[in-house]
């Protein structure tokens, strides 16, 4: 269902996506409703397009369950503004491994969401993001917060996204 509203942008980090391909009880249940807004066209997905090396084609891992496949149609879909990494994008994160200590895939993400000016950048990495501070404009925030503050209960759609 589309909507007449503009759609919420912002960049889930690749942790969002691999919680829902290993079926990781309450993570999946969050990344599937998630996957039905982007699906609804209530949030645009705005990527990194390192995102593809963090959810390859093939996993060691991998369950056969078609969902990495689905994942990664999703990712390589026009629906989704998948960025290239730019000169902007690289020195940025240069300095947030630096000045936050995140990894540079991290950091990568995080400069792509600040580049692109989304309203949130979505992670479950706890540990290293500063969940609930705002980094150059742009929220860090976890996937519950992000349904919370952006799609109150009465205000979501029914969650369908299949597994298959």
């Amino acid at each position: 269902m589309a909507t007449t509203s503009k759609p919420i942008r912002a960049v889930f980090d690749a942790c969002c996506f691999l919680v829902f391909i290993a079926n990781q009880e309450d993570a999946a249940a969050t990344a599937r409703r998630v996957l039905t807004l982007i699906d609804d066209e209530l949030v645009e997905l705005v990527e990194s397009a390192c995102i593809l090396t963090e959810v390859p084609p093939t996993h060691r891992d991998d369950d056969g369950s078609g969902k990495r496949a689905r994942i990664l149609a999703m990712l390589g879909s026009e629906a989704v503004d998948l960025r290239p990494a730019t000169r902007a994008i690289a020195e940025r994160a240069g300095d947030y491994v630096v000045s936050r200590g995140l990894r540079p895939m991290d950091a990568i993400h995080l400069a792509t969401a600040v580049e692109a000016e989304v309203v949130a950048f979505v992670t479950l990495d706890k540990d290293d993001f500063p969940i609930g501070e705002v980094v150059d404009g742009v929220r860090i925030m976890l996937p519950e917060q992000f349904l919370q503050d952006y799609f109150p209960p009465n205000d979501q759609p029914e969650f369908t996204y299949s597994e298959a």
